[in-house]
């Protein structure tokens, strides 16, 4: 799971990029609709994320961002 929040002003979103086996990547992409920072943004990205895992039965799952404070809990 590659993963990244964004927040701005005008609205909040997510990305998510799923990554097969074979390596084709699966993106997904959701706006948030509820005001919130950046770092929640990013922590919304990775809810989302593991949401599809289990959703898609996914049995490996390596998390990649950008957010340090998101990585390091």
């Amino acid at each position: 799971i590659h993963f990244d929040g964004s927040f701005t002003f005008h609205g909040s979103g997510v990305g998510v990029v799923l990554i097969t086996p074979s390596g084709d990547p699966i993106p997904q992409a959701f706006r948030l609709a509820f005001p919130c920072t950046n770092n929640i943004a990013e922590y919304e990205a990775l809810i989302v994320g593991m949401k599809l895992v289990i959703k898609w039965n996914i049995q490996h799952v390596k998390a990649v961002g950008d957010s340090q404070v998101i990585i390091k809990q």
